[in-house]
């Protein structure tokens, strides 16, 4: 088998999961800080944005070793907690429950190098997760939601 590509980042126009497997195990691991996935199909982009499961990508070495995520046009279709050792995480999940906004703090909490988290979710229950945020404030954190559904989580400066 041929060396691994080293790469720093990958930054990808792709419409489907398919395509991001086609490139990701490729790349070396090690090497590999950065993941920028854009789906600039058309037919997608008029409905808004593409759902799309990613579970096949979540499971390798790669993404497990990268420290930033970033998609535009996509839909997550996994928990966040699958994401929670990025330390700057750009995304849209389909949904976001009040476990998974725990899991989240809290790992960011263990996480010296965490920077931001900015997460779109389709579905959500405001109250339960404003309840959640309203009962567990730190001074690390700052965490913030919309009632669109945009969840911000990030470290707070010294």
């Amino acid at each position: 088998m041929e060396e691994p590509i080293k790469s720093r980042e990958l930054k990808f126009d792709a419409n489907s999961e398919l395509e991001v497997m086609a490139v990701l195990p490729f790349l070396c691991p090690d090497a590999l800080e950065s993941i920028e996935l854009v789906c600039s199909d058309a037919r997608l982009e008029a409905k808004g944005e593409a759902d799309i499961s990613m579970l096949d990508v979540v499971l390798t070495p790669q993404f497990k070793q990268a420290r930033a995520w970033s998609t535009k046009g996509f839909v997550m279709g996994l928990s966040p907690k699958h994401f929670v050792h990025i330390e700057h995480l750009i995304t849209s999940f389909s949904y976001l429950s009040v476990q998974d906004v725990q899991i989240m703090q809290q790992a960011y909490l263990e996480m010296p190098g965490f920077v931001k988290a900015s997460v779109q979710c389709t579905v959500f229950n405001y109250e339960a997760v404003a309840k959640v945020l309203a009962e567990n404030p730190n001074k690390l954190l700052r965490m913030t939601m919309s009632r669109k559904g945009l969840f911000v989580v990030e470290r707070q400066q010294n």
